[in-house]
């Protein structure tokens, strides 16, 4: 299955507070460029769409879905390694 093939993610909360750096780290790393580009452009360097999609050179809504993408996988990545109580 493609990285491209999976479902738009459901709207679940991830308590960031709960998330080992060095897991959330390894979870990036493994997302490829195209998804993880707009995460670390988005969250980290605190760009807007538009601003990503013109440093990407990519249409807004494909930044968009991107990010949906990414944080899906990233949550269900990360959730795994979470405690049963969050």
């Amino acid at each position: 299955m493609s990285f491209e093939s999976l479902p738009e993610p459901a709207a679940e909360v991830l308590d960031e507070t709960a998330v080992d750096p060095e897991l959330l780290q390894a979870a990036l790393i493994e997302l490829p460029d195209e998804f993880r580009m707009p995460v670390v452009l988005f969250y980290f360097e605190d760009l807007s769409y538009k601003e990503i999609a013109d440093r990407l050179g990519a249409p807004i809504g494909t930044v968009m879905s991107r990010l949906s993408r990414a944080k899906g996988y990233l949550r269900r990545r990360l959730s795994a390694t979470l405690p049963a109580h969050v």
